[in-house]
């Protein structure tokens, strides 16, 4: 999974860089530095290993149909193959 960072930490970054001569690489030395977000991917419906059908599938967690396919919930799993 990709890494996260808070866009407020990024830009403040920039900024204290901003008046530097050559600020990229040290910008980005300092941006490599800042701690991931806690974050989890969003898996839609229709990307989930629970997923059965193309339109409307069922659900194999929740037990019942669901109608938007790019629904989620907090038990998606990715690996399924009905996109």
């Amino acid at each position: 999974m990709a890494d996260y960072i808070s866009r407020e930490a990024a830009i403040e970054t920039v900024k204290f860089y901003e008046a530097e001569c050559d600020p990229i690489p040290r910008a980005i030395d300092s941006l490599k530095q800042i701690s991931a977000a806690d974050v989890v991917e969003v898996v839609r419906c229709k990307d989930c290993k629970h997923w059965t059908g193309i339109n409307c599938g069922y659900c194999e967690v929740w037990e019942h149909y669901i109608s938007n396919q790019n629904y989620f919930c907090g038990s998606g799993e990715m690996g399924g193959d009905n996109g």
